[in-house]
């Protein structure tokens, strides 16, 4: 079993290195043939480490992955219309609710970081007040709502990570906490370039990087920290 796990995770490196690759060198047919399989190939390398004690958490978790496979596809298409975006946005606003539900159904006694200190709420609600104002003026009117609400219910996912504090080790709130982070500033990078009055050169090589990598630091710290379920 241990070999087919690093065997699975060798090709998700791969398929991360070749995308990354693809962007830099702006290869279409790379990036079309690498994207969808990242998070393909992560989930497949989650429910391998995962299956034989498998949680409420595990399985949530893994249906957020799933869910990231259809929204990278959709958004590979975006520039041909709304459309693509849109069906990407909602398929990662339900990997993003599926983390939240993850998050919120850890089994612990122990009172979360949150509930023991609500003041930590407020620098992620002040992140999401200023990431709306900045982009209301570029948004189209269809788009206002959804992409209010995708900014809500992301900063509610880094707030559900942030309650993991106590809840489980440092180490593993820790890491799934960063990849909360890194998942949360590729979304404003794409956003605030999409949508924002502001120009960054190859943005996707901020985008991608800090996507994959705070998918990765998710998946590394849910593993450990399902296993410290039972």
């Amino acid at each position: 079993m241990k070999n087919k796990e690093q065997i699975v995770f060798v090709v998700f490196l791969l398929c991360a290195l070749t995308n990354l690759w693809s962007e830099f060198q702006i290869w279409r047919m790379g990036i079309l043939l690498s994207k969808p399989l990242l998070m393909t190939t992560l989930g497949i390398y989650f429910w391998l480490k995962t299956r034989k004690n498998a949680t409420q958490f595990s399985f949530l978790i893994l249906l957020g992955l799933i869910l990231s496979i259809f929204g990278d596809s959709f958004l590979m298409f975006q520039n041909s219309g709304n459309s693509f975006f849109l069906l990407g946005l909602s398929s990662f606003l339900l990997t993003h609710l599926f983390y939240i539900l993850a998050f919120s159904k850890y089994p612990s006694v122990n009172r979360g970081l949150i509930k023991r200190q609500p003041i930590w709420v407020i620098p992620v609600l002040f992140f999401l007040v200023l990431n709306v104002w900045f982009l209301w003026d570029g948004l189209p009117n269809a788009l206002k709502f959804p992409v209010i609400l995708y900014s809500s219910v992301i900063s509610g996912m880094v707030v559900y990570a942030l309650n993991l504090n106590g809840k489980m080790t440092t180490q593993s709130f820790q890491i799934i906490t960063l990849g909360a982070l890194l998942f949360m500033i590729s979304d404003t990078i794409i956003g605030i370039t999409k949508f924002g009055d502001i120009t960054i050169e190859n943005t996707r090589l901020l985008i991608m990087p800090t996507y994959i990598l705070g998918q990765y630091l998710i998946v590394k710290g849910a593993i450990s920290a399902n296993n410290e379920v039972n």
